[in-house]
């Protein structure tokens, strides 16, 4: 605009601009001039945006919502099923329900590369997508699977696939998968302790079962069959007291995992423990290191180790039944809590999700309105560079000051 200073006074008041309705004609001239462009761009756009749309590849989204496993205190019950008055793994539901969000736990597991592994090998994605390397189909899994966790505690999973039977399979198939794993790994609180339980259970089983054969050898090589009456019975009370403070040792145990010392239950499981000690040294007062009233001077050495044998497998016994019964109501309290419940099954869609064809084609025709008005306007201003002065100082003030951001 500098430029029109140096105009004579009468020349700079006829190039001036009159107002906005003259500036308004003028653009309303030009693109009046240009409206075979204005008909035929927004056609051109139009028609690409319809053949864009038909060959899109179509995808059909597939969704499965539903409620995770909530915990449960079946610590109380456990122990009261077993005749531990009160005490024991009631505490347990404490450690796993201090999560702010509870799902995330199971978004995480559904998100895994376990989990995203499991579906590429079963649906062959890799081919699918002609991925060269894995990790290149897992992350486009990642990108076609969207999950979600509503205000309502329930969790979403939905898939994009080519085909709309793949994909309601492969929404389903992330619930399959995530119960698998969650099998596999002890999430819930009751998962934890039958976890702990069966470790012991298996170690007890193994050595009941060399205490058992090495019962049988001896009763072999020394010939003694059984003892009397009296002795067995010692034998036996001395092995299930011995069997009841190792039961509740294994659950103190597992205990600590959740629960540091100050906690009642773990205070009361203790006194129990000290209490079951107390009774087994009354008992084997008096008594020899096994607990008979044996005259060891009197009896061969055969019939010792007939009797160490015999309470070492009683033990074993003894204590091999109390942790099947806790192995057994640790997997029940385990079903209960990690029962997923499918609210919704995904089904195979009717509708495609993508491509939208009407709003492709739609933005086609709006962009090729744009472009065609700017063409318009460039072009007719571009043509009147030359006839119009004030055109002419205009686009020429328009480059200097391109000129001078970009130089800036």
């Amino acid at each position: 605009m500098s430029q029109l200073v140096d105009l004579p006074a009468r020349e700079r008041e006829r190039l001036a601009p009159q107002g906005s309705e003259i500036d308004l004609i003028d653009l309303l001239t030009l693109l009046a001039k240009a409206r075979r462009t204005l008909v035929l761009l927004p056609l051109l756009f139009g028609v690409i945006g319809v053949a864009y749309a038909l060959l899109a590849t179509p995808m059909y989204q597939a969704a499965t919502t539903f409620m995770p496993p909530k915990e449960q205190g079946g610590g109380s019950a456990l122990l009261a099923q077993l005749g531990v008055g009160g005490g024991g793994l009631g505490g347990l539901a404490a450690g796993a329900a201090g999560l702010k969000d509870p799902n995330a736990i199971y978004i995480g597991m559904l998100e895994s590369r376990r989990v995203r592994e499991a579906l590429l090998q079963q649906f062959k994605l890799q081919q699918q997508y002609k991925t060269r390397f894995r990790d290149d189909g897992l992350e486009v899994l990642k990108q076609r699977t969207r999950i979600a966790s509503g205000k309502d505690g329930l969790i979403s999973v939905s898939v994009q696939d080519e085909s709309a039977t793949q994909a309601a399979a492969m929404a389903n198939a992330y619930v399959v998968e995530l119960r698998k794993l969650m099998t596999q790994l002890a999430v819930t609180e009751a998962a934890q302790r039958r976890q702990f339980f069966e470790s012991e259970f298996n170690s007890v089983q193994r050595k009941l079962i060399d205490a058992e054969v090495g019962l049988k050898q001896l009763q072999e090589r020394s010939g003694i069959v059984k003892l009397d009456e009296q002795s067995r019975a010692t034998v036996d009370t001395l092995a299930d007291l011995k069997a009841q403070v190792a039961a509740r040792e294994v659950q103190l145990a597992a205990m600590r995992n959740y629960a540091t010392g100050e906690n009642p239950q773990v205070r009361q499981l203790e006194a129990e423990i000290t209490g079951l000690r107390a009774q087994l040294a009354n008992y084997t007062r008096g008594r020899d290191d096994d607990g008979v009233l044996i005259a060891k001077s009197r009896v061969p050495a055969a019939a010792l180790d007939y009797v160490r044998s015999l309470r070492e497998v009683k033990y074993y016994e003894a204590l091999f039944e109390a942790l099947a019964r806790q192995v057994e109501m640790a997997k029940l309290d385990e079903a209960k809590q990690s029962n997923l419940q499918v609210v919704d099954t995904a089904t195979v869609p009717q509708k495609r999700a993508s491509p939208k064809r009407a709003l492709i084609v739609l933005l086609a025709v709006v962009l090729g309105g744009f472009v065609a008005v700017l063409w318009a306007v460039a072009s007719g201003l571009w043509r009147q560079r030359g006839s119009d002065p004030l055109t002419r100082q205009r686009l020429r003030a328009l480059g200097d000051a391109w000129r001078g951001r970009t130089a800036g």
